[in-house]
């Protein structure tokens, strides 16, 4: 079945890309706990954050990184941009 038909013409989502990267502390030293995905796993995990910059993966709650990173990873037409080519990689899921 080619990728097309699989997903149906769908792309990628925004959220999927953004969940992928790994936490970042960032420079700053105001530490806090946030969320993050956590592709590894599975499921949104706290870490320490410096208080500024990092990356787009952070989340004041568990609750936002869930509904933002956990359901937008499990359907393999949504995965993010940055694995590749979306249609030719859904041949090999």
């Amino acid at each position: 079945m080619d990728c097309e038909n699989t997903c149906g013409g769908r792309k990628p989502s925004a959220n999927a890309a953004l969940c992928a990267y790994d936490p970042d502390w960032g420079p700053c030293n105001q530490l806090r706990y946030m969320w993050f995905y956590n592709e590894t796993r599975g499921t949104c995990d706290q870490f320490l954050y410096g208080g500024c910059e990092g990356n787009p993966n952070k989340f004041e709650t568990f609750e936002l990184c869930q509904k933002t990173c956990e359901l937008s990873g499990l359907d393999p037409c949504l995965e993010p941009l940055d694995r590749g080519n979306w249609c030719e990689a859904m041949s090999n899921r």
